[in-house]
């Protein structure tokens, strides 16, 4: 498989599993992180915590693996 059809296939299950979340804070999370807000900024926009923000972030990492997608592969090739 080319790396064009590999970044093709991983945008697909990432587009699927972002589809897939039905909780708006978790949906959230993802919409700023894609948009690489840091971590404070986050936490402001959204009103909650350090602790709460890393659990939301650990739950969206869990998802993202059982989908299929390695986060750290996603984070590399940003």
């Amino acid at each position: 498989m080319s790396r064009q059809q590999q970044r093709t296939a991983r945008r697909r299950m990432v587009r699927s599993y972002l589809a897939a979340i039905d909780n708006d804070r978790e949906r959230s999370v993802c919409f700023f992180l894609m948009r690489g807000l840091d971590d404070a900024a986050i936490r402001t926009q959204l009103g909650i915590g350090p602790v709460r923000l890393e659990a939301i972030k650990l739950r969206i990492a869990f998802g993202l693996k059982a989908a299929g997608i390695q986060v750290g592969e996603m984070a590399s090739k940003a």
